[in-house]
Parts: C-alpha cells; sequence; structure tokens
C-alpha cells in the first residue's frame, strides 16, 4: 500500500481508538519478555544454587525487584489484579467484545451496528450489502459461541472475566439491532435469508447470556448487570416480544377450522383481503399487527398469498428464539427474585 494510503490511516484509526487496549497487551508480552533475561543472570542463579529449576516465591518476588524493570502488582490497573483471573483472559475478553462495539461513522464494511446505520434509510439491502452483513454476522456468530464455551460448566473465573468487559454495552447494542432489524427484513422476500441468519444471531447470544448465569449465586453482580441491560434496552425487547408473539400465534390461525374456510381445496394459497379478515376475526392481532404481517407476506401471479410457506418460514425462529427468551428470563427471575424491574 502507497505512504499515507486510506489502509494505514485507518489502521492507525483503529489502533488510537483501542490505545488502551494496545498498552494492556503490550505491557503483558514486555512483562515476560524481561523474564529471560531475568531468570538466566548471576544475580537469579543465587537463589537456585544447585540449578534445580524450582524457587521460593518470596526469593523470585525479591529478584524481580532487584531487577527494577516490574512495577509492583498494586500499581496494574485494577481489571487486572482480580483475585483468580488472569491477565490474558481479562485482555482477551476486553479486545474480543470491543470488536462488537465499533461505533457507527467508521466505514462500513467494519462492524454490523455499522452496516446498520448504513442501510437503516434504504428500503432493500442490496447483494453487496447483504455479502458484508454475511460476513460481519458470521463473526459476530463465532464471538458469542466462542464466550459460550469458555463461561459454560460453569466456570466461574471466565464468567466474571466476561462480566467486567464491555459485554453489556455490546448486549444492549445488539438488541437495538434485531428489534429494528427484523422489522426491516420481514418486509420484503428477497431479505428473509439475512433475516434468518439474523435470527440465528439472536439465538447465540441469548445462549451465551443463558450461560453466563450458569451456578451464579442469588442477587448476584451478574444478574444485576443483565437486568440492568435488559431495563435499558426495555423498548427494543418488546419489540423483539411482540415480533415473536404475532408469528407464533400464526399457526394457530393457519390451521384453525375457520382458516380452511378460505381455503377449502387445501392448496396452501388464500387471497390477501381473505387472510387478513381470519386475522381480524381471531382478535389477538392489533390493525397495526395485520398491516405489519400482509406487509410481510407476497403474492403470486394470481394475487395470492403462500401462507404454508409464510407460515413455516416465521414460525419456527419464532418458536425457538421466544422459547429461549422465556427461559432467560425466568432464569433471571430465579437468581433476581426481589427485582421488582423484571415483573414488567
Amino acid at each position: 500500500n502507497v505512504v499515507n494510503g486510506t489502509i494505514g490511516k485507518q489502521m492507525v484509526d483503529t489502533l488510537v481508538e483501542s490505545a488502551a487496549n494496545v498498552e494492556l497487551i503490550l505491557k503483558y508480552f514486555d512483562m515476560f519478555l524481561k523474564l529471560k533475561d531475568l531468570t538466566s543472570s548471576a544475580s537469579f542463579m543465587e537463589i537456585d544454587i544447585n540449578n534445580e529449576g524450582w524457587v521460593y516465591p518470596k526469593d523470585f518476588k525479591e529478584k524481580m525487584e532487584q531487577q527494577k524493570s516490574y512495577t509492583p502488582m498494586a500499581e496494574l490497573p485494577p481489571n487486572l489484579t482480580e483475585p483468580n483471573i488472569s491477565t490474558t483472559v481479562n485482555v482477551c475478553y476486553q479486545c474480543t467484545v470491543d470488536y462488537l462495539l465499533r461505533p457507527p461513522g467508521r466505514r462500513y464494511s467494519e462492524s454490523i451496528m455499522d452496516f446498520y446505520w448504513h442501510y437503516s434509510s434504504k428500503e432493500l439491502i442490496d447483494p453487496a450489502g447483504k455479502a458484508n452483513f454475511f460476513k460481519a454476522i458470521g463473526v459476530a456468530s463465532q464471538v458469542f459461541n466462542t464466550l459460550s464455551e469458555v463461561i459454560q460448566g460453569p466456570c466461574t473465573q471466565n464468567q466474571q472475566a466476561l462480566a467486567h468487559s464491555r459485554l453489556w454495552d455490546a448486549v444492549g447494542g445488539f438488541l437495538f439491532l434485531f428489534s429494528h432489524m427484523q422489522d426491516k427484513l420481514s418486509k420484503h422476500s428477497s431479505q428473509v435469508d439475512l433475516l434468518k441468519i439474523l435470527l440465528n444471531l439472536q439465538k447465540d447470544m441469548i445462549t451465551m447470556m443463558l450461560s453466563m448465569l450458569e451456578g451464579n449465586v442469588v442477587n448476584g453482580t451478574i444478574g444485576k448487570q443483565m437486568v440492568d441491560t435488559l431495563v435499558e434496552s426495555a423498548a427494543n425487547v418488546e419489540l423483539i416480544l411482540k415480533y415473536f408473539d404475532m408469528f407464533l400465534k400464526l399457526k394457530d390461525l393457519t390451521s384453525s377450522a375457520s382458516f380452511m374456510e378460505i381455503d377449502i381445496n387445501n392448496e396452501g394459497w388464500v387471497y390477501p383481503k381473505d387472510f387478513k379478515e381470519k386475522m381480524e376475526q381471531q382478535k389477538s392481532y392489533t390493525p397495526e399487527d395485520i398491516e405489519f404481517m400482509l406487509a410481510c407476506c407476497e403474492t403470486n401471479h394470481d394475487g395470492k398469498i403462500d401462507y404454508v410457506g409464510f407460515t413455516d418460514r416465521f414460525h419456527e425462529p419464532a418458536k425457538e428464539i421466544g422459547f429461549n427468551l422465556a427461559v432467560l428470563l425466568t432464569n433471571l427471575s430465579e437468581h433476581m427474585p426481589n427485582e421488582p424491574r423484571l415483573a414488567r
């Protein structure tokens, strides 16, 4: 690449924005790079005269102090001195979660949130944009799955390390993304493949949140942090629940005897006006819900809706994620029994 080129500038921007994390990483490696000089020095051999390779911690500490190139532990940042949590784990978690938190305003090829802001004013996401979304969602899914694996068991140390990262900011951001993207992608058949991938990502995030609660004490820190996050994102959580509720009721509607009256030959196709009439008769959909559902449907050359395909497309994901959300809220209620904010 050329001198003072775009890629170089982007890389500098990234490193400057992540300066605190870069400094922690460099500090970590610097500590261990100096270790070889210390342990091979004549001074260090004084505490291992027989060259056995074993020394007492107090002697090891004394030699590090004498070398005068190590700071006392107290001078390290608080999140690196927590008992039983290694420096490596904290730095890795912080950097991993930070991937999910890149702010809007950067090149839209850099994170899912950047993609959302770029396409939020457009009616459809074009093929190039979808390709970028698929890549970004794939990486985010890997992040959530990896985090779930390292905290399941449960592994209390890893849970606490992750809880002290910016995880909850990331969760709040994704709740906003899910609530707004679901509405946008549901309304055109060309966007359904992207919607399915987004719903899978949502499932991965909920699984990670469930893993964070494994083995945690009642009224513990992690439970409180999770409640705080959900309360701060209450409007988005309600949109997500409303979305799934609409599609969960769809199966009951389309399999009812009343609905079969508009598809006597069981062809799987009905006219939009008849579909609307049956939703109105069911009395479980608001006028806004009905308008949204019809906007999600596409008609064939005869002007009919494939209600079987439509139901299958949305019901199963809604059922699976709705169940996981219900389990999450139930588990959270058990961990935080005296939390009035969860009642809503």
